[in-house]
């Protein structure tokens, strides 16, 4: 009884967090990007970023950059 129990138990954890994966998976291209430069990029909280050789990075978009004033 108690294998079934197991089985059972071990097989809903494994629908469910391929589920999670499949989700997470989606909410990654759903993104909107914008290109800033070379760069295909996306906006989190006024902040441009992007996928450099496997890692995210930040990208500073001088074309919106105003000089200081003297």
């Amino acid at each position: 009884m108690k294998r079934k129990i197991t089985a059972l138990f071990l097989a809903v954890v494994a629908a469910l967090s391929s589920t999670v994966t499949v989700y997470a998976e989606e909410a990654i291209e759903q993104r909107e990007t914008v290109r800033v430069g070379n760069y295909n990029c996306w906006v989190e909280d006024g902040e441009y970023y992007t996928e450099y050789n496997g890692e995210v990075c930040q990208v500073i978009n001088l074309d919106e950059m105003t000089p200081p004033t003297r």
